[in-house]
């Protein structure tokens, strides 16, 4: 295995592609682009 021959002997681009969707990254159901609130004020009791 080289690293010209990678993508061809291993499913390196969806095993990739899943690695970063655990984390919450290039996940096709989530707008990256929207602005969102970053200071959530949230009582730890009553969650």
């Amino acid at each position: 295995m080289t690293t010209e021959n990678l993508f061809e002997l291993t499913d390196y681009a969806g095993y990739k592609k899943q690695f970063l969707n655990l984390f919450g990254f290039e996940r096709a159901d989530v707008n990256y682009d929207e602005d969102v609130a970053t200071d959530v004020k949230f009582d730890c009791v009553e969650l």
